[in-house]
């Protein structure tokens, strides 16, 4: 119960790049970029945990510039929003599959 809640807590206050990717749907290194850029740093050291962390507080701070680079990356790939065309399927091949 009490490592339940320990990791409970860290959750609460803590995040990692890999998280804050996909909760903005963009690449991890973009997210550290644009996270390191304005001022953020991690709150463990990178080298001895082999990930970075960063307080919640700090990355919510970020999220408008987060989300100006996941909404640039969207208006950058069009097509990646439509589906692709098809081509009409007539009767004959409709009944083989």
């Amino acid at each position: 119960m009490f490592r339940r809640l320990t990791i409970e807590r860290f959750k609460e206050r803590y995040t990692t790049l890999g998280l804050v990717g996909r909760s903005f749907g963009i690449h991890n290194r973009i997210a550290r970029t644009v996270v390191e850029e304005n001022g953020v740093e991690p709150v463990i050291d990178p080298e001895w945990l082999g990930t970075r962390v960063y307080l919640r507080a700090d990355i919510d701070v970020q999220s408008d510039n987060l989300l100006q680079v996941s909404a640039e990356k969207v208006a950058a790939r069009p097509e990646a929003r439509t589906a692709p065309e098809s081509a009409p399927i007539d009767a004959k091949t409709a009944k083989m599959t």
